[in-house]
């Protein structure tokens, strides 16, 4: 028969037990999910495209300066 002493270690062991457990399942989900985030590839024909859209864009710093009148209409709404 388990003691009150007993009882407790046994509860106590089990929630480490649990709690290592769960922080190695967060650690492996982190590991995999910027695995799998780095091989997002792109279709071969769509590359081209694809460079050429993002080497010409420009992002302004100033949301306000945005040539999207609705993007504008919002960064001055929060002013």
């Amino acid at each position: 028969m388990l003691q009150h002493g007993d009882t407790a270690m046994h509860k106590l062991a089990l929630f480490a037990s649990l709690a290592a457990i769960a922080t190695a399942g967060i650690i492996l989900a982190q590991v995999f999910s910027r695995a799998l985030a780095q091989e997002h590839r792109r279709p071969p024909q769509d590359e081209a495209i694809h460079d050429k859209f993002y080497s010409t864009r420009i992002m302004p710093d100033l949301v306000t300066r945005s040539l999207d009148p609705a993007i504008r209409a919002r960064a001055n709404d929060g002013d």
